[in-house]
């Protein structure tokens, strides 16, 4: 609700539409090779689309509420619904597009279709490098680059100051640093959050971009209760065949443990 409510409900039914041909584009494709396959009549597709038996109607209306029903509270709400959320969705879709009695799909078709499916992995892996080199030179946001370097930087950071293994790291761009960290810590975003006295014992460390202001008075504040915290600024640039990003400056705030024994200070 944070991040996509608070819209008008003009702004929401938009949305809304959007998310029902956003939705439609995603499956586009595999309608596409069914009807081709198939060339099946009008009354077939309704029948696909709304069976007449009822236990194929059943399926149906499983799918159909599933994709459409959370247009109603989004629009109430305001909230501005993504066409990439439905892709949950879609698990029953085969179902309403192969069940019908009048589909056939000819062995030859069904052949082409499978061969397909298992060469296009093939294809799109072959073709990988060559698109991450588009999308690099046409640029990517800093935390899609930098996080596996900034990983290992927080980390040296840490053991300049502790031998423990690193649990908890928080601030902007903590998941970036915990897909990469070694000691697999789990980022202060979401939930389960530890306890104050985890926190305590435990250390953590504290990421942000330099200019987020906000990041960095939230991690100065998580931080003012361990003296022997430590403040660090890192500036990365990734280099891939022979190009190079442009340098991204971070602050890396690393707070180590404390002994249960020790006393907070005044």
């Amino acid at each position: 609700m944070a991040v996509h409510g608070g819209h008008s409900f003009g702004d929401s039914v938009w949305a809304a539409v959007r998310y029902c041909l956003d939705s439609i584009a995603f499956v586009s494709v595999p309608i596409a090779v069914v009807l081709l396959a198939s060339r099946p009549s009008l009354r077939t597709i309704a029948d696909m689309a709304w069976p007449a038996q009822r236990d194929r109607r059943l399926v149906a209306v499983a799918f159909w509420a599933t994709l459409l029903l959370p247009l109603i509270p989004a629009t109430l709400w305001g909230v501005e619904i993504n066409g990439i959320w439905s892709m949950s969705s879609w698990t029953l879709l085969p179902v309403l597009l192969l069940s019908s009695p009048s589909v056939q799909v000819p062995p030859l078709s069904t052949r082409w279709i499978a061969g397909s499916a298992v060469a296009l992995p093939v294809v799109m892996l072959t073709a990988a490098p060559v698109i991450a080199y588009l999308m690099y030179k046409r640029g990517l946001p800093p935390e899609l680059l930098h996080s596996r370097m900034l990983a290992e930087k927080v980390e040296l950071a840490w053991r300049s100051q502790t031998a423990a293994p690193l649990r908890y790291v928080g601030g902007d761009l903590a998941y970036g640093v915990v897909a990469y960290a070694e000691d697999r810590p789990q980022a202060l975003l979401g939930l389960p959050q530890p306890t104050a006295e985890r926190l305590r014992t435990s250390g953590m460390a504290l990421v942000c971009y330099v200019e987020k202001a906000k990041c960095i008075a939230r991690s100065n504040a998580a931080a003012k209760s361990n003296p022997d915290s430590l403040k660090t600024e890192v500036e990365l640039a990734r280099s891939y065949l022979g190009l190079t990003s442009q340098s991204q400056r971070y602050l890396i705030l690393i707070v180590p443990p404390q002994s249960t024994g020790a006393s907070p200070p005044v």
